[in-house]
């Protein structure tokens, strides 16, 4: 079965019950936040896209986004926006773009891990 890992702020999320439809494969605490690598069968991804993506708090002044990844796909979801790339950064300019226009630090869009080979859980 395909699937694609992800990466979750969970304070992100104005509802967290969002969460039963990935599994937590593991978790990062930092001192305001809690990231969560999740993983989703590819079967559902497109549903949990949509729930993480109504889901995402915009409050605050605050923009969230999260990521999901396979080897060869990158999907950035936006509060009001998916974005499909792929893991080569030479792809990223538009999506970087976008998130610095929605007030995301210069220092934050990232996106990594992108890749199954990249992770470090």
């Amino acid at each position: 079965m395909d699937k694609f890992h992800g990466i979750i702020i969970q304070e992100s999320l104005r509802d967290p019950s969002v969460l039963r439809n990935v599994t937590i494969l593991g978790t990062k605490q930092g001192k305001d936040w809690k990231l969560l690598v999740v993983s989703v069968p590819d079967s559902r991804m497109d549903s949990v896209l949509e729930l993480v993506k109504s889901n995402l708090r915009t409050d605050e002044g605050i923009s969230y986004y999260a990521h999901f990844y396979s080897n060869d796909r990158l999907i950035l979801v936006f509060p009001d926006r998916v974005f499909h790339i792929k893991p080569n950064k030479e792809t990223w300019k538009p999506v970087v773009d976008y998130g610095l226009s929605m007030g995301i630090p210069k220092e934050q869009p990232e996106f990594f891990p992108n890749s199954f080979e990249d992770e470090s859980f």
